[in-house]
């Protein structure tokens, strides 16, 4: 029974994230790709580093990879989502309880609350999933060393992960926090480094020049009783949608952490309340605090990730309670309501985002041979839920686009 659910777990979730890469494929440049494209383009490589930093953000480790994936053009944003699901699934194949973490990988893409924005969309990929792949490695690598070592990579991952989003930064903060304090003895010093590490990389953010203007974009500063109470209520509606939109991945995990997994202990169902609250809590209250604004769907993959950990560790220690027989039928249960279903759902939203693939194709050639004069074209308004060109020649998604294709300005001819 073992090796058939097994097999049917592996191929189930394997078909799922094989479908989110031919996905992939179908990705091109949108709203904040054109942006850093553009900057690349004009200033260089190491000068746009700057310049982010300054005039916009302190996510250095988000502009060095950014940086260095629109070296390669527009094409780079077609692999990333392939290489992303690639590097996790080895990673994921590499642990000591390979099956729980393949289940702990699908069940963060497929119940994200914003698929596309968090992996299909380049810019949104690079901000939010990459520090997932990192720490997922960091953990790979810490359960199966000696958990007492320090490791230089106790440093360096988190403060590099921590570096893509001010959001991330926050929640790692949490995680390691608590898995420290959740613990005992030498086995807390790691945590204890790369907590340190995740903690002076949102100081670095947090000294950006670029913070004041990028704040300046949104409301005024709410005052602390106003941010803890839309914190509060903004984190209750977040863990409600988890239970409805993403119910059956971690249902998936959960069971599938039970078989695969079990590992009886009263103090990891703490740690997995705990961080469940916490990393919701701190996702809610970065963006709260700085930018007077709940996060964007495609921020929320992040603390999804720490609830899809949290259900991993809940179902492992509930695993040597429940009956082997009743696991087997709720994991089967779970993967034939789950991934297959979302494996199908895929393969029928791949022709749309063919067709959008197909006509940015068209435009981007057309736009690269025509003149440099204004232009206005036949282009969807919106794609994803991202900006892409609006019938608006000034909105700030209109001027990205005319300043990657050096064009005086670009416009729709009509919003569709």
């Amino acid at each position: 029974m073992r090796r058939t659910l097994l097999g049917l777990l592996v191929a189930a979730t394997a078909i799922t994230l094989a479908t989110y890469a031919w996905r992939g494929v179908y990705a091109r440049y949108i709203a904040d790709d054109y942006c850093t494209a553009a900057i690349l383009a004009s200033r260089g490589f190491w000068s746009s580093q700057g310049y982010w930093y300054r005039a916009w953000s302190g996510r250095f480790a988000f502009t060095f990879a950014i940086g260095i994936a629109e070296q390669f053009g527009p094409r780079a944003a077609m692999i990333l989502p392939l290489l992303a699901i690639s590097a996790w699934t080895a990673i994921a194949a590499r642990s000591a309880k390979w099956a729980a973490a393949l289940a702990i990988v699908y069940a963060t893409i497929d119940g994200a609350p914003d698929i596309f924005g968090s992996l299909i969309w380049q810019t949104g990929m690079m901000a939010y999933v990459i520090p997932l792949i990192l720490t997922s490695a960091w953990c790979a690598a810490y359960i199966s060393r000696q958990p007492e070592q320090i490791s230089w990579l106790d440093a360096v991952i988190p403060f590099v992960a921590a570096g893509f989003s001010e959001l991330f930064a926050i929640c790692a903060i949490a995680f390691f926090t608590l898995a420290a304090l959740f613990t005992r003895g030498r086995v807390q010093r790691p945590l204890l480094v790369a907590s340190a590490a995740s903690l002076l990389t949102l100081i670095i953010e947090a000294a950006a020049p670029g913070n004041a203007i990028r704040r300046a974009n949104f409301a005024p500063l709410a005052p602390p009783l106003s941010v803890i109470s839309a914190t509060l209520w903004n984190s209750a509606l977040f863990l409600g949608d988890e239970v409805a939109h993403s119910a059956i991945p971690l249902a998936v995990v959960f069971f599938g952490s039970a078989f695969f997994a079990p590992m009886p202990s009263r103090r990891l169902i703490g740690f997995a309340c705990a961080l469940i609250l916490a990393s919701t809590a701190a996702a809610q209250f970065i963006t709260q605090a700085t930018l007077s604004a709940p996060p964007p769907a495609r921020s929320l993959i992040v603390p999804h990730f720490f609830i899809v950990l949290a259900v991993a560790i809940l179902g492992a220690a509930a695993g040597p309670r429940i009956p082997r027989r009743a696991l087997a039928f709720a994991l089967v249960a779970a993967i034939a309501g789950g991934p297959l279903v979302s494996a199908y759902r895929n393969v029928r939203i791949v022709s749309s985002e063919r067709a959008f693939a197909q006509e940015w194709d068209a435009l981007d050639a057309a736009l690269r041979r025509g003149p440099r004069t204004p232009r206005v074209v036949s282009a969807p308004e919106t794609v994803g839920g991202l900006f892409f060109i609006t019938s608006d020649e000034r909105h700030w998604a209109n001027r990205c686009v005319a300043d990657y294709y050096r064009l005086p300005s670009i416009r729709s001819a009509a919003s569709r």
